[in-house]
């Protein structure tokens, strides 16, 4: 899902947190002058474990993550905090590191050593109030014709970080259930075929 500079445009807080709840019917075309009711047609009422949405990736750009307007942040900010009532676990994937850092640039292997990407991944910290633990820097493919061992590492990091965050949410609630029953149905694996990632991006489409 995309989010937007300007007030009219970008997705709805109320669509977003349909989607993470499992509401949306698949296929679903947004309008942004028709939000998702109960009322929409295939409006999932009471939504299956695999309906839902198990991880939240805020996608941040480093190259413009200072100069992002106030109402994105806003919005971004108000976004994080429903979600968190929701348990579900939230990552910042800030992309285009290796454009702030000439190192980085030249060998991906500094991304964690790197000054400017250091700051980046604080100020991306600070625009979304979350940890900056909770941010996951990664090189973007551009223009290359071969694949780099290097970008495939930092990239396959961040899938098992997200993919940890899920296993150890779907444990815990595993863990609440078995504390109220008898009998615990909570996937035991965050690899299941149940487990799904949605991504917030800041752009106008996904």
């Amino acid at each position: 899902m995309a989010t937007a500079e300007e007030e009219a445009a970008g997705f709805s807080i109320s669509d977003a947190l349909a989607v993470v709840k499992g509401h949306v019917p698949e296929g679903y075309r947004f309008q942004a002058d028709k939000p998702i009711t109960s009322e929409t047609p295939g409006y999932r009422k009471a939504p299956a474990i695999g309906d839902k949405i198990h991880a939240v990736l805020f996608v941040l750009d480093a190259q413009k993550v200072s100069s992002y307007s106030s109402h994105l942040q806003d919005t971004m900010r108000e976004l994080q905090a429903e979600i968190s009532d929701l348990d579900v676990p939230q990552l910042v994937l800030l992309t285009h590191v290796d454009q702030v850092c000439h190192a980085v640039q030249e060998d991906v292997q500094f991304v964690y050593r790197s000054r400017p990407v250091k700051d980046k991944m604080h100020q991306a910290a600070e625009f979304m109030s979350m940890p900056v633990s909770y941010v996951l820097p990664v090189k973007n493919y551009a223009s290359e014709l071969s694949t780099s061992c290097s970008t495939d590492i930092l990239l396959l990091s961040v899938v098992d970080t997200v993919l940890q965050a899920i296993d150890d949410m779907l444990d815990d609630q595993c863990t609440n259930t078995s504390t109220t029953s008898t009998t615990c149905t909570c996937p035991t694996s965050a690899i299941d075929n149940t487990c799904n990632t949605t991504t917030t991006d800041n752009t106008n489409a996904v």
